[in-house]
């Protein structure tokens, strides 16, 4: 059999080429003669095989890094998916927390445990009492002379030995259109919580504050002149001309309420014996009887 030269080295697929070459020539010929030389076209896709393998092995390599990358962004995803349901649940979870927004004493409730509520439904109230506020009225005549920071005094029926001190902290600017007196506000330092909200409070002012004498009568004493429904008057004992008692109507006017007490500005003298017990149904010249 004819030996078979390449000019040329191939890859597998030019071993082929060249075998099937062989097989189609046929026996050798003389000896004297040169061998054949068969020549085989390779083309460049045959030389090249060999760096396309190394080129789809890159390929692969890389689509399997792809592959990779992938399946960490999927796990970082679900990752995130994860902390975010967690951070979901905690936020739930304090819901069951009622967290108060300053330090203080609860002074309402409106719900119970298993109360359906919907939202910005008001549970609780709570009131600092750290510090608790006196709120009191004025008359003009001395308001001009109450200062913000003034020191005040004042003293609780519940606890009528101890003097709590403290400050004024508001002056009113305008007077009341019913009372026409101007609020006053005064804070009171109350670090034992003895002091409660709605106690009665006796306020002292500093002495630098002067007031004008002024006639305070009982406010259960003002009647309503028959011949003026919006005017005010008392009934105050006299004598008659037969030496008896008798109620006579006077016309007033009032000034600020403090308590149970009304002030008297104009139209009725000092020491004037006002009717109280009885006073809406005596009427003008009624003879009376002064019970003391």
């Amino acid at each position: 059999m004819d030996t078979i030269r390449f000019e040329q080295k191939g890859t597998i697929g030019s071993i082929v080429l060249a075998l099937l070459a062989c097989l189609f020539f046929g026996p050798s010929p003389s000896a004297s003669q040169a061998p054949p030389v068969i020549r085989i076209a390779i083309s460049d896709t045959d030389l090249s095989a060999e760096p396309l393998y190394a080129k789809e092995t890159g390929i692969f390599q890389r689509a399997g890094l792809d592959v990779q990358r992938a399946t960490v962004s999927a796990a970082q995803a679900d990752v995130a998916a994860g902390e975010a349901n967690v951070r979901r649940l905690e936020q739930l979870h304090a819901f069951a927390q009622v967290t108060a927004p300053f330090a203080g004493t609860i002074t309402a409730r409106a719900v119970e445990v298993g109360t359906l509520v919907a939202p910005s439904t008001v549970g609780f109230q709570i009131g600092d009492t750290a510090k608790v506020k006196v709120v009191f009225g004025v008359p003009g005549s001395i308001v001009a002379g109450l200062k913000s920071g003034a020191e005040i005094t004042s003293t609780v029926d519940a606890f009528p030995s101890q003097v709590f001190q403290g400050s004024i902290t508001k002056v009113g600017a305008v007077a009341d259109p019913n009372t026409r007196v101007f609020d006053v506000e005064a804070t009171i330092p109350n670090a034992e919580g003895r002091l409660r909200v709605g106690m009665i409070a006796s306020i002292r002012l500093p002495a630098t504050v002067q007031a004008a004498n002024v006639v305070v009568i009982p406010t259960r004493s003002i009647v309503r002149p028959p011949d003026d429904p919006k005017g005010y008057a008392v009934y105050v004992a006299q004598k008659g001309a037969d030496g008896t008692m008798v109620a006579e109507l006077k016309k007033v006017a009032v000034g600020p309420v403090v308590g149970d007490q009304v002030s008297v500005e104009s139209g009725l003298d000092s020491g004037a014996q006002v009717i109280v017990r009885g006073a809406d149904i005596v009427f003008n010249g009624a003879s009376i009887n002064v019970v003391p």
